[in-house]
Order: structure tokens, then sequence, then C-alpha cells
């Protein structure tokens, strides 16, 4: 009797795993089938029902009625530089130009000299998605004072003039900062104290004839 016990236990060892091998071959074509019907069902749907493309904007002019109210501004109707193509390498292009490198080498200390503008906090006196905005200007206004010798009074750039009448970035909803150079270079930037930080989306009632 205790043979036949122990046979009946090996062969039930050895069905259970076959069982549940077959039930996960099972379901795994299950899910399978239904994948498939899905993707179909998917392509289908979009023969039936093709997607729109939407219209190529090529200027922020176009279309400006369909606009956020915080930028139907005439900021946007300043004048458009074109933006000119570079025809020269820059410094750090020339064969050799690693050689120069210094092992070291720190803006915030150069000889005891910083030349790096002050850390701002862009959600001061509210929250603003303006690091597009803020990251840019540092940057900008860094490389103003080293070119500048680090003279006094050190540069400081209004971000709320881009946010207000850059017309490509969404102001404290986000931008990129190609926006920020692209309108640096083609319409100019202003000094903080003639539009300081409000951390709001605002439209600035500016003239042609303001900026050069």
């Amino acid at each position: 009797m205790n043979i036949k016990r122990s046979g009946n236990s090996s062969s039930s060892l050895l069905i259970l795993p076959l069982l549940l091998c077959l039930g996960f071959l099972l379901w795994n074509h299950c899910q399978a089938n239904e994948h498939h019907e899905t993707v179909e069902h998917w392509v289908k749907r979009k023969k039936k029902h093709p997607k729109k493309s939407l219209p190529i904007r090529h200027s922020p002019l176009q279309n400006i009625q369909e606009r956020p109210r915080h930028i139907q501004s005439p900021c946007l109707l300043r004048r458009n530089k074109p933006v000119q193509h570079r025809t020269y390498p820059r410094s750090y292009e020339f064969p050799g130009f690693e050689l120069s490198i210094p092992r070291k080498w720190d803006w915030r200390n150069v000889d005891g000299i910083n030349f790096c503008s002050p850390t701002r906090n862009q959600h001061i006196p509210v929250y603003c998605g303006g690091c597009w905005v803020f990251g840019s200007l540092g940057s900008l206004n860094d490389r103003f004072n080293i070119a500048r010798k680090n003279r006094w009074p050190m540069t400081s750039l209004s971000p709320q003039e881009i946010i207000a009448c850059n017309g490509r970035g969404r102001g404290c909803n986000g931008g990129t900062a190609e926006d920020v150079f692209e309108h640096a270079k083609t319409v100019g930037l202003v000094e903080e104290g003639c539009n300081n930080f409000k951390a709001v989306n605002e439209s600035k009632n500016l003239k042609i004839s303001d900026k050069n």
C-alpha cells in the first residue's frame, strides 16, 4: 500500500507542472489574439477617420486672433529682422583650440572676481514657468559681464519683457532657449529696470519705433 501511494504522489507532481504550462500557453495565446484584434481595430479606425494636418504658421503674425489674450499685443508688430546665418567658425572650432584650455576654470572665481550674475527665483512673487527665460538670460548676463570685464553695474536683463513680448513662447507656461536667443537677435533686449519681473503673462503696449 505504501508503494502504491508513493506512485500516485509522483504522478500528481508530474501532472501539475504540465497543467500549469498548458494554462500559461493558453493564456498567452488569448492575449496575442486580443492584441491583434486591438491593432486591427485602430488601423481600421485610422483609415476611416484620417488625422487632419494642422496649418503651418510661418510667422507669429498669422492667426493672431487665435492666440491667448496675454500675447495679443502690439509687441508682435515690432520690426522683425531676418536671422543671420553664421559664415565663420567659432573660436573653439579652430584646430588646436583644446591645447589652450586650462585644466580648471570657474567664472565665479577668476583671481577672486565673480563674473556670474546672481541666481534668481522664477516663482517670486508667484509661480511662473519661466525657466526657459531665466536660464537663457542668465547665460547672456554672464557673457555680457565677461565682455565688459565685470564693470559696474552688473548686467541684469529683463525676463518679463521676453515673457510679455516674445510671441513664440507661452510666457509663464513654458518656452525654449531658442525663442529667447532669436528674440535677442531680431528684436533686442532690455534691462531689468525697464520691465521688472512680475511672474505673470502680460501685454506691453510698445510700438515699432520704441525699439530698434
